[in-house]
């Protein structure tokens, strides 16, 4: 699968998040460093690429910052898989997941976090006066897939390709929400660890 143009900038994030991770084990990093860690490395990427334009800053009515991303990636943007955990920066429709508690993909940047039981929280963020960010002290959302069907980081196709590739490789799967072909960019950090970095999501023709 050839990696379109627009989707350059994720070579150089998911690079990004390798060279600034310490070591695979994310579980000793707070949510919020994880969270500064995939921002810091998205915000490096698109500079590089000439894309920093594809955010867009905005106040809430408490006068706190928001970030939207300008057709960036159709669902996740950066993420960590480090088993069992997995986080990431997702493009999310912030309206229907909070009054509606529908889950849905949009324009909205905010975290995700998958915890080692299975659940699924996904937190507001909002960006601060030095650049980093902060995420909400709870999550807006969450899901838990059925005990009889739970929801497998390791099975995931993606994460499945990433972890048998030497380096930076194009992954080809279906969003489990909308059932899209999608693609991404996967590389696994280190050649012994199981921890896999995931950057862009394009909709394949």
């Amino acid at each position: 699968m050839s990696l379109p143009r627009a989707q350059l900038w994720s070579v150089t994030a998911a690079a990004e998040v390798c060279s600034r991770l310490q070591q695979p084990n994310i579980d000793i990093l707070s949510r919020t460093e994880l969270a500064n860690l995939l921002w810091t490395s998205l915000r490096e990427a698109l500079q590089q690429a000439g894309r920093s334009d594809s955010l867009s800053f905005g106040e809430d009515e408490e006068g706190r910052r928001r970030v939207s991303q300008l057709s960036l990636a159709h669902s996740k943007i950066l993420g960590i898989a480090a088993l069992p955990l997995y986080c990431g920066l997702y493009g999310k429709n912030r309206e229907k997941l909070v009054a509606e508690q529908e889950y849905a993909y949009g324009d909205d940047v905010m975290f995700g976090f998958l915890d080692s039981i299975g659940v699924w929280s996904v937190y507001d963020l909002w960006v601060r006066n030095d650049g980093l960010v902060v995420i909400a002290d709870s999550p807006c959302y969450t899901w838990s897939a059925p005990p009889d069907s739970p929801y497998d980081v390791s099975k995931r196709p993606w994460y499945v390709q990433g972890l048998a590739a030497a380096d930076a490789t194009s992954a080809e799967y279906s969003d489990p929400v909308t059932g899209e072909r999608i693609g991404s960019v996967v590389h696994r950090f280190g050649d012994e660890s199981e921890t896999v970095v995931i950057a862009g999501t394009w909709v394949l023709d």
